[in-house]
């Protein structure tokens, strides 16, 4: 099983024989969301499609897997990629960081996920615009 990082953080895989491949909770997707957007955790939400063939070098786990572990993968159908900014390594590759672990966001989660991503989203950009208007020159 893969190990659980600390808090509420969503599971990420640092092993390739360790992958969880159970769906995660409603509050372990609602923290990854929200350490996605506030750029704790690094994902593949918004990389140009022509950059995913990079992704067993920005993920280096993925280049490590063994044919039985990419297979249960495939199973369950990734849909996005993410790591733990804190633990990059101090190289890039394209401008992008590489990491030496991966957690993977599954079809079956996406549209929860989804929705929560894009709830917290529009609290934040809410707020954000609510202060602007807010803040004017004395």
């Amino acid at each position: 099983m893969a190990k659980k990082a600390k808090g509420k953080k969503a599971p990420l895989q640092e092993k390739e024989s360790e992958f969880d491949l159970k769906d995660r909770t409603d509050e372990e997707l609602k923290q990854l969301a929200v350490d996605i957007i506030e750029g704790k955790f690094f994902s593949t939400i918004g990389m140009p499609e022509s950059d995913f063939d990079l992704l067993a070098m920005i993920f280096m786990p993925l280049a490590l897997m063994d044919e039985e572990t990419v297979n249960r993968i495939e199973e369950r159908d990734p849909v996005i990629f993410y790591a733990d900014m804190s633990k990059r390594l101090s190289r890039s590759i394209s401008g992008y960081p590489i990491f030496g672990e991966v957690g993977f966001i599954f079809r079956s989660e996406l549209e929860k996920f989804a929705t929560f991503y894009d709830q917290y989203l529009d609290i934040k950009n809410a707020f954000l615009d609510k202060n602007k208007k807010n803040s004017t020159p004395s």
